[in-house]
């Protein structure tokens, strides 16, 4: 192990068996292939991802919070950041009274994310 030095034992299995394995999956018929690719930009949504962001569009309050977060902060594979779409999501949510949406709409206040900074309304949230 890097971090202590000590046999890391017969249980890892090797990089490249990992990377046949993924390649298999990819390759096989149980992975939709909508998304997937090479690089950070093409990646697997899956069913559940796309239905939520059906329930966000269509206004379900806690579908628009995590959609918003993940524009936000680009922290969802397959979903490029975009700050200000990300803000927009949650201020919805947040208006329409997803604690959730609060929270984060106070974050963004206080730090100035996709809307100009405002510690005083922001700490209210």
């Amino acid at each position: 192990s890097p971090a202590t030095r000590e046999p890391m034992g017969r249980e890892l299995i090797p990089a490249i068996t990992i990377r046949s394995l993924i390649e298999k999956i990819v390759i096989g018929e149980n992975v939709d292939k909508k998304w997937v690719g090479s690089g950070n930009d093409h990646v697997v949504i899956n069913e559940d991802d796309e239905l939520l962001i059906e329930d966000a569009e269509n206004g379900h309050s806690e579908s628009m919070a995590i959609l918003g977060r993940w524009y936000l902060f680009g922290e969802k594979p397959g979903i490029e950041r975009n700050i200000e779409k990300g803000y927009d999501l949650i201020e919805k949510a947040a208006e329409s009274g997803n604690n959730h949406a609060v929270g984060y709409r106070g974050f963004c206040l206080i730090e100035g994310l996709g809307v100009e900074r405002n510690r005083e309304d922001g700490g209210e949230d």
